[in-house]
């Protein structure tokens, strides 16, 4: 029997919201190896898809048209522009896809990019120039067609409106041009493997020319795109509606509506699936996660990479300037004594980039916990004139994790102090924004996706001028290589590869890996998850 979830880990709830967002000194020994266990509790949790329904939703049989599916999220779309929201699949991605449909999506049971809007994808040998084909005859709502001139149009609009995606994006693009009315060809300035990603994201969502022109700065209220569905109306902070477009490339949608909703606790989300107000909704608590489980919800499992961190500003300035301090943190601070007391021993706790069970897992280990390396490190940087003072960084919700990190800290000779922000929007503002913090509670969720892997950790310590003031060109060069490279083996290599430098350098400390669970009721079917959990309804359906 299904029973109503009452708790959640609030600063779980904090860390997985702010990840769906995104030094000088002498160099000192790597900390060396963990040799302890820091994954108590991921073992237990699958990955892929549960429940009798997969992504097809074959084991129901037959579609069935009409109905209305609700999807809840504890954060709303707060544009219907491409160019003007994140899109990944906790900050708007599965609406603006609703609305615009990708160029192409991951296909997670196979473990690849599938063309979408596209025909076909295409590199050359040493992946630096895509070609993309799109399919014949496809139209926007507005009647226009979506050819390679509209694809120029909206990537080229994408990044001189700086939309999300646009810094990496505009560092790896030499130029998009149309060869012809069917073909993009996307020339690089470097070669990119897994370049597809980036075209599984809003770069991907393109918008009609036409309509662009029509509405100007009010596009972002009047969507025009080719998805699946067109806006019916929107009431931020209330609802976002959808209904089918008749025309779309692939078939009418069987649902009558799209509708998406918010909730702001990952208590709130469970309790809607348990009451049936909602048909489908995104969870990133782990004790959540394991009770809808244990009462047989479906859907799609996977464990993010860095999900719980603690970030560390190298910037001239700060005390992670020096290298030996980044370390001294790391040494200082247990994750499973943050697992115990901040998420009531149900965290994925562990040190390592890649824990076991990922992809990119490896043998070398992340940071040990060492509070006698950390005060040895630690004493040096103050015989050159460290006082030892830091500010740990937190954000609005229960501080336990912060706390236990400044006594921890304390502990080893640091005078650490918390700094509580009041909102969410206020942490992203202190540290992504202005760089104000020492340390900071936060998530850098990265999911085994190979380009998903590259774009979140070059941007956060690989791209020059990075909001963490790190700078390694080793680490840089890893990453690039990581994302030159189609071969799996070789990308291994290069993962492990990273773990080395990381040890040795400390760009920010990883903590837990995060759960995130896509579950929708057993009455639904056919939704398609792709990368960054954005999920696709256009074969999506409602079993009657």
């Amino acid at each position: 029997m299904r029973t109503t979830v009452h708790r959640a880990l609030a600063v779980v709830a904090c860390a997985a919201l702010l990840a769906a967002c995104s030094g000088g000194g002498e160099e000192a020994p790597a900390s060396g190896g963990n040799d302890t266990p820091t994954q108590s509790q991921g073992d237990d949790l699958p990955r892929g898809f549960v429940g009798a329904d997969d992504a097809g939703g074959a084991a129901a049989g037959d579609p069935q048209p009409g109905g209305t599916l609700t999807y809840t999220l504890n954060v709303e779309a707060d544009s219907l522009d491409p160019a003007g929201e994140f899109g990944a699949g906790s900050a708007g991605g599965s609406e603006l896809t609703a609305l615009y449909d990708l160029l192409v999506r991951y296909d997670y049971e196979a473990g690849e990019y599938v063309p979408q809007l596209a025909e076909s994808l295409e590199p050359n040998a040493d992946f630096s120039e895509w070609t993309v084909t799109l399919r014949d005859g496809v139209t926007f709502t507005d009647g226009t067609p979506l050819d390679a001139d509209a694809v120029k149009f909206s990537v080229e609009r994408y990044l001189a409106t700086s939309g999300g995606w646009s810094s990496l994006l505009g560092d790896a693009l030499a130029s998009v041009n149309a060869a012809d009315p069917s073909t993009v060809v996307f020339t690089l300035t470097r070669p990119w493997a897994d370049f597809p990603f980036m075209l599984a994201q809003a770069p991907g969502n393109i918008v009609s020319p036409t309509a662009v022109a029509q509405y100007g700065d009010e596009f972002l209220r009047n969507p025009v795109g080719a998805g699946p569905f067109v806006l019916d109306h929107w009431a931020p902070g209330e609802e976002l509606v959808l209904t089918p477009n008749p025309d779309y490339w692939g078939g009418k949608p069987y649902l009558d509506q799209l509708r998406f909703t918010s909730a702001q606790t990952p208590q709130a989300l469970a309790d809607l699936m348990t009451s049936g107000g909602t048909d489908v909704t995104q969870i990133r608590d782990p004790h959540v996660i394991r009770t809808l489980l244990g009462d047989d919800y479906g859907g799609f499992v996977d464990i993010t990479n860095t999900g719980n961190i603690l970030y560390i500003n190298s910037a001239a300035g700060h005390p992670g300037e020096d290298v030996r301090v980044r370390q001294a943190i790391a040494a200082a601070i247990d994750p499973e004594a943050i697992n115990q007391r901040a998420y009531d021993g149900e965290g994925l706790v562990g040190s390592e980039v890649f824990q076991d069970g990922s992809r990119w897992a490896n043998d070398v280990g992340g940071p040990a916990y060492d509070p006698d390396e950390a005060k040895r490190l630690l004493e040096e940087a103050k015989a050159d004139g460290y006082d030892g003072a830091i500010e740990v960084t937190t954000g609005p919700t229960e501080p336990e994790a912060a706390l236990t990190i400044q006594a921890m800290l304390n502990a080893v000779g640091f005078t650490a102090e918390v700094a509580q922000v009041r909102t969410g929007q206020d942490l992203i503002s202190k540290v992504l924004v202005d760089r104000d913090f020492d340390v900071s509670v936060y998530g850098a969720s990265a999911t085994d996706d190979p380009g998903d892997v590259f774009t979140r950790y070059y941007d956060r310590i690989g791209r020059e001028g990075n909001f963490l003031g790190y700078s390694n060109p080793e680490m840089t060069q890893t990453l690039l290589d990581f994302a030159a490279t189609g071969d799996e083996a070789e990308k291994k290599e290069l993962a492990a590869q990273l773990q080395e430098i990381w040890n040795e350098t400390m760009p920010f400390l990883p903590i837990a890996a995060a759960p995130v669970f896509l579950t929708w009721q057993d009455t639904v079917h056919g939704v398609q998850p792709s990368t960054q959990f954005q999920l696709l309804f256009d074969k999506a359906w409602i079993e009657q």
